[in-house]
């Protein structure tokens, strides 16, 4: 039984949720809840597989909470898809295979509305492109799936290289491509109507070798879209507030605010730019700038939050009377920290844009337009 869920399974994740359904059908035969199990290693599930659609021998690269990515080639007769440099791809030009399985998809995550928001927008230089998209067909052991082909870019401002050796001026100069690149695409997408609801590091890819690279924002997975939402299942007042990465999220969906608008993905922002000065660029480690903990808990998020930006009031952050949960929980008042309290080896200008980002009130972060005016960019 657990080898046909790993035949089926094209991730781990995928893997799980057929396995644990497998097991509430023996646990509700009366067999013991109790019973151990021991699902197989991550390895056994990440070995080349033979094909995905045209493309043979895709190798496992990694895996998101919904979907798992490989890496293969454009073979000879797929060679005219449009790059981001907008000239037709080489054969041979590596590709990412996002494979999804819409049947176990949960709002917000959904492959079929990021496909469709990538086909839409308009092209744009630092917005990773979506090259095809396919589906696999189903049969007796296997659920079908859904894949998305785009450029494949092997890193992230997440897991960078070990970082050259060079002054901290070369650093800076990298951090500020990065983020203008970021930014630039952000303004993009907020001009068509388009929220990325998970801007966070892993979800800025580079190319190798990363200092000569553009920056390509990616993954699509839960962006709402006025195109393919306003009327169907997340109306603009209505949004999933439960959404995003732990560290990331902005703090009027945590206290339940549906109403967001782009201001959320600027906030998101505000957490990426502080990152940037706070760890080294290919270090070991990436330490998150609000820290939710290892399992991503709101409380220890806003927690975490109050103690640097200083506990709000609805004196200080008017826009919490309207938060529906806001005032449930009474919280130590924390103190407000400086910036350079909390950014002590970054640019003033890399603090002042944090800080521009950074702010409780949605209608006060600076849009992106603005952001790409900041001084911080300025030489």
């Amino acid at each position: 039984m657990e080898n046909d869920c790993l035949q089926r399974a094209f991730s781990h994740g995928e893997y799980t949720v057929l396995w644990k359904n497998e097991l509430s059908g023996i646990i509700s035969k009366d067999q013991d809840p109790a019973r151990p199990y021991s699902p197989a290693s991550d390895d056994s599930l990440h070995d080349v597989i033979p094909s995905l659609g045209p493309y043979t021998r895709p190798t496992y690269h990694a895996d998101g909470s919904n979907s798992t990515v490989y890496k293969s080639t454009i073979a000879p007769e797929h060679c005219n898809f449009p790059t981001p440099s907008k000239h037709p791809t080489p054969p041979g030009l590596a590709v990412a295979l996002k494979v999804t399985t819409p049947s176990l998809l949960y709002p917000p995550h959904d492959a079929y509305s990021e496909a469709i928001i990538l086909k839409l927008l308009l092209p744009h230089e630092t917005i990773l492109p979506l090259l095809e998209t396919f589906t696999t067909p189903s049969t007796s052991t296997r659920s079908s799936h859904f894949v998305l082909v785009s450029p494949f870019y092997p890193y992230s401002l997440a897991n960078l290289p070990p970082k050259p050796q060079g002054n901290s001026g070369s650093q800076i100069s990298l951090i500020k491509r990065i983020l203008w690149d970021t930014i630039s695409a952000l303004d993009h997408l907020h001009k068509h109507g388009i929220i990325h609801r998970d801007i966070k590091p892993s979800n800025i890819l580079l190319s190798h070798p990363p200092s000569s690279s553009r920056a390509y924002l990616a993954d699509f997975g839960i962006a709402w879209s006025t195109t393919t939402h306003a009327k169907a299942t997340e109306p603009p007042a209505e949004k999933i507030a439960d959404l995003g990465t732990a560290h990331y999220r902005v703090p009027e969906a945590l206290f339940g605010y549906r109403g967001y608008g782009t201001e959320l993905d600027l906030w998101s922002l505000g957490c990426v730019v502080a990152e940037c000065f706070l760890n080294e660029l290919g270090g070991r480690t990436w330490e998150p700038f609000f820290d939710a903990g290892d399992l991503g808990s709101e409380l220890r998020l806003i927690a975490s939050i109050f103690q640097k930006l200083g506990t709000p009031t609805a004196e200080s952050w008017p826009g919490s009377l309207r938060l529906p949960d806001f005032g449930k929980i009474q919280f130590r008042d924390f103190p407000r920290k400086s910036w350079v309290e909390l950014l002590p080896n970054a640019p003033e200008a890399a603090r002042d844009l944090a800080d521009k980002l950074l702010r409780y009130e949605g209608s006060e972060r600076i849009t992106a337009a603005e952001a790409l005016r900041h001084p911080l960019f300025a030489s």
